[in-house]
């Protein structure tokens, strides 16, 4: 074995160290370790790529290899087996054993399809599919049969098609922002993600993850449903199928991205092993399906100004000189201006006029906004004066 070689080989082990995949360099001081590092050098040697070995040249005639270490990858899985029998005084197979597992490119999608995931084909390299009509169940592959339809090709699961029981994902595309939304409705996000079955993907996004989760038993599929920033981005989407029952898809891996980077598998579960989805997320899903929620009454004492038809229709015309698509601060102050006055219909004015900016109202966030608000004036002095001020800075003259 020539030195690069060599070298190429404990930095791919120091890898999988490193990853957690396998507790600690082995030796070769056994003839177990020996075959292990062999198998290793083998897998190397025919320039294995599929998703998980990538050779970057480095300019000079040599190059180095980039080893992709996830146990739920055939690569990944097959080296954590040898690995194990190794440590335990268990001969590994031949090398020539292991290429052929790692050859067939197709394994994954294999054993994806025998259980139960229906997939979508995506062309190679986007985000979403193309086809009229692929959310129908008549278009999505679903038999070990039919698996070429996939080749060179990405592939998303269609959540509402897998059997025995649907799959969902909680689409983090701002992690951050979630995390403190979740924190609200009692969900703790890092816990979830720290699971030990949590199957998580990454697509190479920054602050962005995805958590998948099969449905309970016996439960159908759930309209997908989703909660945007004040700022009208995506904040959290929680996936499963359409209004009308027609599935959703999301990426797997190993997929690649638009923008040039793979989808990966984090997380100690297993895609073939599906967590059942927390309660507590069915809960806040459920919450945002029924839309049953509804503003608690902010008010304890009497406005001083009466609610009249003629101070009513007033605060209506501030309102139509002031934009709903607007900063955070003054979407906020507005709406508790609004509720400041504790009218009776002072919940309905503030929801209206949020509604004058359709594409980026959210149910949830005007609550969210409104449930904040309180009304004493020491604590919080935004009154019915601040709306006046917005109001005359947009042109009104009343």
């Amino acid at each position: 074995m020539n030195k690069n070689r060599q070298i190429q080989i404990e930095n791919a082990l120091f890898l999988m160290t490193l990853t957690g995949l396998i507790d600690n360099i082995p030796s070769n001081d056994t003839p177990e370790m020996q075959k292990f590092s062999d198998c290793l050098d083998a897998c190397l040697s025919v320039g294995y790529k599929g998703c998980w070995i990538e050779e970057i040249p480095k300019g000079n005639g040599d190059s180095i290899f980039v080893f992709e270490h996830d146990k739920n990858t055939a690569f990944g899985s097959a080296m954590l087996k040898i690995y194990t029998d190794a440590k335990n005084g268990i001969m590994p197979p031949d090398s020539s054993e292991i290429i052929r597992i790692l050859e067939d490119k197709n394994s994954t999608i294999k054993d994806l399809l025998s259980h139960g995931i229906a997939l979508v084909p995506i062309p190679f390299g986007q985000k979403g599919p193309t086809s009229k009509g692929w959310n129908e169940k008549c278009n999505v592959v679903t038999d070990v049969a039919d698996e070429a339809l996939l080749n060179g090709l990405n592939i998303g699961i269609a959540h509402a098609y897998c059997t025995p029981r649907p799959t969902c994902a909680i689409d983090l595309d701002n992690y951050t922002e979630s995390k403190k939304w979740l924190a609200k409705q009692s969900v703790d996000l890092y816990a979830l993600l720290l699971a030990k079955d949590a199957v998580v993907i990454h697509s190479g996004k920054v602050n962005s993850l995805k958590l998948l989760y099969g449905l309970p038993v016996g439960m159908s599929s759930m309209p997908s449903k989703s909660i945007k920033n004040i700022d009208n981005t995506m904040m959290i989407e929680f996936r499963c199928a359409s209004a009308n029952g027609l599935t959703v898809q999301d990426v797997l891996p190993p997929s690649m991205h638009p923008s040039g980077t793979q989808y990966k598998f984090m997380g100690t579960g297993s895609i073939l092993a599906l967590p059942t989805i927390p309660a507590a997320l069915i809960k806040v899903w459920n919450e945002l399906i029924t839309a049953n929620k509804s503003v608690k009454n902010p008010t304890t004492i009497r406005s001083v100004t009466p609610e009249t038809t003629r101070e009513v229709a007033r605060v209506k015309e501030m309102l139509s000189h002031v934009s709903a698509d607007c900063a955070y601060d003054m979407y906020r102050d507005v709406v508790w201006a609004v509720l400041s006055t504790g009218w009776t219909c002072a919940e309905r004015l503030a929801e209206e006029w949020c509604k004058t900016a359709p594409e980026r109202f959210e149910e949830i966030n005007f609550i969210d906004v409104a449930n904040s608000y309180n009304n004493s004036s020491i604590e919080n002095p935004i009154t019915l004066g601040t709306l006046h001020h917005l109001a005359r800075a947009g042109g009104w003259n009343g």
